[in-house]
């Protein structure tokens, strides 16, 4: 909605959308956790980091992995370096 990429949740229905991020740089490829009690995914929202430098025409910042409860809340990082995390997963 506003040119970044968001998480959201909807009802099957297709009723109930709700945006849970809300935060400069794109947010996505979310993962629920086996329990439903946290989503996981990558956000450039920390911007670029030490390899940013060396790739100037790279698009978007690298990202790290985030998690947050499924109404948005606790969004903390997981990840914290110069490479590019994406596509997070939880192993059973």
């Amino acid at each position: 909605m506003d040119g970044d990429y968001e998480i959201y949740t909807i009802k099957p229905d297709g009723t109930d959308l709700k945006r849970l991020t809300r935060s400069p740089g794109n947010n996505a490829h979310s993962a629920w956790s086996r329990d439903g009690k946290w989503i996981a995914f990558a956000s450039g929202r920390s911007g670029f980091k030490d390899e940013g430098a060396l790739y100037k025409a790279n698009p978007q910042a690298y990202g790290e992995i985030y998690v947050m409860r499924p109404d948005g809340s606790e969004q903390h990082a997981l990840t914290d370096d110069q490479f590019e995390e994406a596509t997070p997963a939880f192993r059973p």
